[in-house]
């Protein structure tokens, strides 16, 4: 049934944000990459897909794809100024669980 509503339809950007849970919570990360990369090519301008890949890069292992692909949603949810907010020694793990900034690290001593 899948296959038959994808070969109707291939470019709904819904679907291929489902199918791309569907691999994400079976732990197929490669495919569930693959449906996200296609949706950020096809619609640049929706965060969904890049917060999803930053997820899925920074579970992999990737942690400079996972960075990028973190900007990129944040850019397009208007926080593209969060980096010079957050103090040098923020980790991947800090933004996986989205604690972009400690609190107060937006005080800047300059």
């Amino acid at each position: 049934m899948r296959k038959r509503a994808a070969e109707l339809d291939p470019l709904t950007p819904e679907r291929k944000s489902n199918i791309g849970l569907v691999h994400y919570f079976a732990r197929q990360y490669d495919a569930a990459a693959q449906q996200y990369l296609e949706l950020t090519h096809s619609d640049p301008d929706l965060p969904g897909p890049h917060a999803r890949l930053f997820d899925i890069y920074s579970r992999t292992g990737k942690e400079f794809e996972a960075i990028a692909e973190l900007e990129k949603s944040l850019a397009l949810q208007g926080a593209d100024n969060w980096p010079q907010r957050c103090p040098k020694n923020t980790s991947l793990r800090d933004l996986k669980e989205q604690k972009l900034c400690p609190p107060g690290a937006d005080k800047n001593p300059d």
